[in-house]
């Protein structure tokens, strides 16, 4: 305008881009955040990866947790049942021995008085008699060739100890424990068995070997024919009292007396019956009715009278 004032120039227009301070701050903020994400990744990554190997970890343990209950559950179901069969073996065996105390008991009161007192103890020996001198009766070999020649070697746990010649009967005289012999050399032995009925057994198998000459039973060809024998021992008391029984046999000509099982029986010559003797007041009795039936047979019969 004329004449007028004219207008003070402004600045041109402000640049597009921020001022350098700004931009050099924003700078350092973008790279300190950059470095804060880049170490939250890493420790998310790491946090991560340990989770993984925990939970595969923890799942490993259940698995293990769970195959150990299982076979816990196993065992205790196997020991339960153990227990119970246990308990079912146990209740078998205490009616088995209620039974055989039973058994026992009857047998026992129907038999009778006892054979041998409390004061005559049963040591289950067997006197074995015939060896060859050559062998030693009380070696286990030859004890087990016997038990062999008899088929019995279950039989062979047993005692071996010599025999005492203080039991033998006095020479001249046959006793109830005397054996035939092939040699007056010949040796013998005695086995102690576990219980009663091993030595009955054996003895009952006997007769097999008492067949056999010893020289077949040993495989020694020089020691002739000669045969083992074998006889009980009987405790002190019942060997006394069979030693009375020979001297009765001996008087009345009398068979042999018969021992089994610790029992001993007398028969009359011809007849099969046996008749049990088990103290010295049943030996007398026995033998005054032998007496009588001697007196009556030897007393002449009176006229009238049927003889």
């Amino acid at each position: 305008m004329a004449g007028g004032k004219s207008k003070p120039k402004t600045n041109a227009a402000a640049p597009d881009e921020p001022p350098a301070w700004l931009l050099q701050h924003e700078h350092r903020l973008t790279a300190r955040f950059d470095s804060s994400v880049d170490r939250i990744d890493s420790r998310l990554d790491i946090i991560t990866q340990t989770l993984k190997e925990h939970g595969l970890a923890i799942a490993r343990n259940e698995s293990r947790i769970a195959e150990l209950d299982d076979r816990l559950s196993n065992e205790l179901k196997e020991l339960q049942r153990h227990h119970t069969c246990r308990e079912q073996a146990l209740v078998d065996i205490r009616d088995k021995v209620a039974r055989l105390a039973s058994a026992v008991g009857t047998i026992t009161v129907a038999s009778g008085p006892t054979l041998v007192s409390l004061r005559c103890f049963d040591n289950c020996e067997v006197r074995l008699s015939g060896f060859p001198p050559q062998l030693n009766p009380c070696d286990r070999s030859t004890v087990e060739r016997v038990l062999v020649t008899l088929e019995e070697v279950e039989l062979l746990p047993h005692v071996i100890r010599q025999w005492n010649p203080k039991r033998q009967a006095p020479a001249g005289e046959p006793g109830p424990t005397d054996a035939p012999s092939s040699s007056s050399d010949a040796v013998a032995c005695v086995l102690r068995f576990v219980s009663a009925a091993a030595r009955e057994t054996f003895l009952a198998a006997a007769p097999r070997f008492q067949r056999l000459p010893v020289s077949q039973i040993f495989g020694l060809p020089d020691v002739g024919d000669g045969r083992l024998s074998a006889a009980p021992i009987l405790p002190t008391e019942r060997y006394r009292l069979l030693k009375k029984c020979w001297s009765v046999r001996k008087q009345h000509r009398l068979p042999n007396p018969i021992v089994h099982n610790m029992c001993i029986f007398i028969r009359r010559a011809g007849s099969k019956e046996l008749t049990e003797i088990d103290t010295e007041a049943a030996l007398n009795a026995y033998a005054a009715t032998l007496q009588q039936s001697v007196s009556l047979a030897a007393t002449p019969s009176t006229p009238g009278q049927p003889s």
